[in-house]
């Protein structure tokens, strides 16, 4: 559920142009490794590399 929330949150943040908070969203969806869906850290690692670079 978390990772999820997260996921719409970083949606939400990139749709508004906040590209470093949405990373930090991403980042961490990843982090919480195998307490998350593996869909949900598949969509966080696709729309992390999506982002422009830091």
């Amino acid at each position: 559920m978390e990772g999820l929330t997260l996921l719409g949150l970083g949606e939400a943040l990139t749709e508004l142009g906040e590209a470093e908070e949405a990373r930090s969203c991403f980042r961490q969806v990843l982090a919480l490794g195998d307490a998350a869906d593996s869909s949900h850290l598949k969509t966080a690692q696709e729309l992390l590399d999506a982002l422009p670079a830091e």
